[in-house]
């Protein structure tokens, strides 16, 4: 087990915004408590919660000097991460979302690889945990920085804050800070902006984190208005091309942001009625993207292209599940030939 160090400041900040997760809450910070290593601080930002979870946050500092609570007006979730790493003084942040809970070697392997490797960015795989169904997420293999961009960028490395640990000294050196004018995708911009000046990386081979789709009030059950995650989206993206403007990674990145944004156009057309898909257009550079990129390309371009837009959709996906099961079906023809 990792001791606590004499040093007032801890190594590693944990970051967990808190609203209206008073059934989960202790499990989350149950699993924080438990940790094997102990050098730590858990920042709870309470964001003027209508429920108990502000009072459970109390309880949980009262009995462990670790926990530090502040509480506030709802001023949403970047406001709260924000002020989280205005008040953290650890050498690393990590972040938790409230409803999830992470395994008790969790901060352990992170600081360890972190220590060993000399790296400003870590990230490890996870569990999607979904009822009764629990599933391994992993993380890619990344062989460079420009690597690392790009596969940010796609959304290959998700942008999902809570399984990495970023050193502060970087975050607070570039004033890295997560906007307030995003209520969606904040985390992807904050994750782009940081890894434009991380140097190196490093990914952990494990699952260390409990991700919890089966809280029905989080955004992702609770009836989430597309036009909204849609628009919101393109404005991500729209930030990041403004980051990348006059730097030597815009014309590098531009392939993928093409990739990112058409894929955004698919994901919300399937959403759409079919009297408003037609609204939705494709530029050249995004069609040539997912035709170098998909897996069925140039046919399916070239239907998505030729057919009206809500039936390209189903077509596509048709023809992506026979391509599947043709490729499928080839591969155990050659097990038997072998």
């Amino acid at each position: 087990m990792a001791k606590a160090s004499d040093s007032t400041s801890p190594k590693i900040s944990i970051i967990v915004p808190v609203y209206k997760v008073e059934h989960y809450l202790r499990r989350c910070l149950d699993s924080i408590a438990s940790q094997t290593f102990t050098d730590w601080e858990c920042i709870l930002i309470d964001d003027g919660s209508p429920d108990k979870s502000g009072v459970i946050c109390d309880e949980y500092a009262g009995r462990d000097g670790r926990f530090r609570v502040i509480h506030q007006e709802n001023k949403g979730v970047s406001a709260a991460r924000n002020a989280g790493l205005d008040a953290a003084r650890g050498e690393w942040i990590g972040f938790a979302d409230s409803d999830d809970w992470c395994e008790k070697e969790y901060i352990e392997k992170f600081f360890s690889q972190a220590q060993k490797e000399k790296v400003q960015l870590v990230f490890c795989d996870w569990f999607e945990e979904n009822g009764a169904k629990t599933i391994i997420r992993k993380s890619p293999f990344v062989r460079s920085k420009t690597d690392l961009l790009w596969k940010v960028a796609i959304g290959e490395i998700p942008g999902y804050l809570w399984h990495k640990f970023f050193l502060l000294q970087t975050i607070n050196h570039f004033h890295i800070r997560f906007s307030s004018e995003l209520s969606m995708w904040e985390d992807v911009l904050f994750v782009f902006n940081f890894c434009v000046h991380a140097e190196n990386c490093v990914s952990i081979n494990t699952p260390l984190y409990h991700y919890n789709l089966a809280n029905a009030s989080s955004l992702c059950h609770s009836g989430m208005n597309y036009d909204d995650w849609f628009n919101q989206t393109n404005r991500c993206i729209a930030e990041i091309e403004k980051k990348l403007i006059s730097t030597e990674l815009s014309e590098l990145l531009s392939p993928a942001l093409d990739y990112r944004r058409a894929n955004v156009k698919i994901h919300y057309m399937r959403k759409l009625p079919k009297e408003k898909i037609s609204s939705v257009s494709f530029s050249d550079a995004e069609l040539r993207i997912l035709q170098k990129y998909n897996s069925l390309n140039p046919f399916v371009l070239r239907i998505k292209t030729w057919c009206p837009a809500h039936r390209c959709i189903n077509l596509y996906d048709s023809l992506r599940f026979v391509w599947k099961s043709v490729k499928s079906l080839f591969k155990r023809e050659g097990v038997k030939n072998a």
